[in-house]
């Protein structure tokens, strides 16, 4: 496999992974829909409630920024991604350029056997014609 496709590779992995944190992250934020349920108990001065809360709204913000930065990530890597793509492509078209120049080095060939063959045969012809 080339350098290109490996990394090619290796970015959708990375993505992948990342998008599979994602789906964790948001899980993980849904699972703390607790807020809601306690909320207005520790906002009316029930004490166990509002350490319940306070540990909750910890959570809740470092599970936000946690799902912020996958995020950031994720939209990195998709460049990456798009990257190593392009980059696979272009070695490609190298390659293509590369057997376009081998072909057309053998039809130059071909086209001089042939313009020497055409020579022969007007010279042979122009021989007979003149007898």
């Amino acid at each position: 496999m080339s350098g290109a496709r490996e990394a090619a590779v290796e970015a959708a992995s990375v993505l992948k992974n990342l998008r599979s944190r994602k789906r964790d992250a948001e899980i993980r934020l849904a699972e703390l829909a607790e807020v809601d349920e306690c909320a207005l108990p520790a906002l009316t001065g029930n004490v166990e409630a509002g350490a319940k809360l306070a540990a909750l709204e910890q959570e809740h913000a470092s599970a936000s920024a946690s799902l912020r930065s996958i995020e950031s990530a994720i939209r990195a890597a998709d460049r990456n991604v798009n990257l190593a793509e392009k980059a696979v492509e272009a070695e490609r078209d190298e390659q293509r350029a590369r057997e376009t120049l081998v072909l057309v080095d053998e039809y130059e060939a071909l086209a001089a056997e042939l313009d020497g063959a055409l020579a022969q045969f007007g010279a042979a012809y122009r021989k007979v014609e003149s007898k």
